[in-house]
């Protein structure tokens, strides 16, 4: 249960200048256009937040290499729901199946137990068949992680590729870096 009493994460959507560490909940969920990020060709990221759990972390209480996984994979299911996709029934609702191809992690810093990580998402390309999720952790300014997923869309009877369903190309395009909506239209 959060400060406020909430059983559910707070969930906002922030402007670049308003700034929402004043909200208490358990999870803060942010989409926010970032004028001063560091990736200046992304339109919009979509921010979680999630702490760093006693699961996460080794006999040190620094984060093992393998939780940056279930962040990106926590951020992830985060970020469907934003766009009105439960992960839960994606797969359903599109009639897809969405297998990770690749995933790859740089490490830049450690995170330690009960650090309050902010995640961000946005997609770095849509192809006709794939797409790349790019995420990056930080914990109070400082960049902990930075990597991405490759998922390919696939017929769920035949497991091959198909093309990105248009309901959800549109529900992730403003999250779409503005070079490849420049390269696509």
């Amino acid at each position: 249960m959060s400060v406020l009493g909430l059983s559910s994460p707070l969930v906002c959507y922030e402007v670049f200048r308003q700034p929402a560490n004043k909200l208490v909940g358990r999870r803060r969920m942010l989409s926010c256009t970032n004028p001063l990020s560091l990736n200046s060709k992304v339109m919009q990221k979509f921010y979680v937040e999630e702490r760093v759990r006693w699961r996460d972390v080794d006999h040190a209480g620094i984060v093992r290499y393998d939780a940056y996984l279930r962040f990106f994979e926590f951020a992830e299911m985060e970020f469907f729901r934003a766009l009105g996709l439960p992960f839960a029934q994606v797969h359903e609702l599109l009639g897809i199946w969405m297998p990770r191809v690749q995933m790859h992690c740089d490490f830049h810093s450690p995170a330690r137990l009960d650090d309050l990580l902010r995640i961000a998402v946005y997609v770095s390309y849509l192809r006709r068949t794939s797409m790349r999720f790019d995420f990056e952790i930080d914990t109070e300014g400082r960049r902990l992680v930075s990597g991405y997923l490759v998922i390919v869309t696939v017929d769920r009877e035949r497991f091959s590729p198909i093309e990105v369903p248009q309901e959800l190309r549109t529900r992730l395009t403003p999250y779409v870096a503005k070079d490849v909506l420049t390269a696509l239209t």
